[in-house]
């Protein structure tokens, strides 16, 4: 059996990093109810949890890939150096399929999907703090796929085959943006980067 997160006689400092609002809201409600866990801060950009990761260091950190700024990817990869022993669990609205694999290179030990019960997030907790990785069955599938032959398949809904091309996080946030139908001056503005550098990219990757 894993060890409960509330083994060691105190809960669990968790931080949360996520754009959203009511999404930082609810995990916190939602860890205050187990009483395993206590959220010792929450932040909506990556810049701001580095400030504040200087100050007071969690246990666990919650972070979601799709972050104003520099996103949830960056972020981790950013992180790992600096707090190599900080356990990172993804909960995110973006596809497991495609990020799953992606989040645990970066140095995440878990993917929590949040269209997921959040009965799920405890076990996930325990799992990451136990030094096991947490994924969905299915997410497991295809992490083992991605990472044995690191195949880059079709970004979501865009229909078309990326395999052999070599995306960064950057160029692959693009693409899944524009191909939501965002405008290159919308996904600029989102991702804080020039239109230009946006058409460039999708020309490159997507026609």
């Amino acid at each position: 059996t894993q060890p409960s997160p509330k083994a060691s006689g105190n809960p669990v400092r968790v931080a949360i990093v996520d754009g959203h609002a009511a999404c930082r809201m609810g995990l916190t409600m939602q860890l205050a109810k187990t009483r395993s866990a206590s959220v010792v801060w929450t932040s909506a950009t990556a810049e701001e949890a580095f400030g504040k990761l200087s100050k007071e260091r969690p246990e666990l950190l919650i972070v979601e890939i799709h972050l104003n700024g520099q996103d949830g990817l960056e972020f981790i990869k950013n992180l790992k150096p600096l707090y190599p022993d900080l356990k990172v669990l993804v909960h995110s609205s973006l596809s497991e399929d495609f990020y799953a694999a992606r989040c645990l290179q970066a140095g995440a030990m878990g993917f929590l999907h949040k269209a997921d019960p959040m009965g799920h997030l405890v076990p996930a907790m325990e799992k990451i703090l136990g030094g096991e990785v947490f994924l969905s069955t299915r997410a497991t599938n295809k992490a083992i796929q991605s990472l044995t032959q690191n195949p880059l398949r079709t970004a979501n809904g865009t229909g078309k085959d990326l395999s052999g091309k070599q995306l960064t996080d950057r160029e692959l946030e693009i693409i899944i943006l524009m191909a939501r139908g965002d405008s290159c001056q919308d996904t600029a503005e989102k991702l804080h980067i020039s239109p230009r550098t946006v058409q460039v990219l999708s020309l490159i990757h997507i026609s």
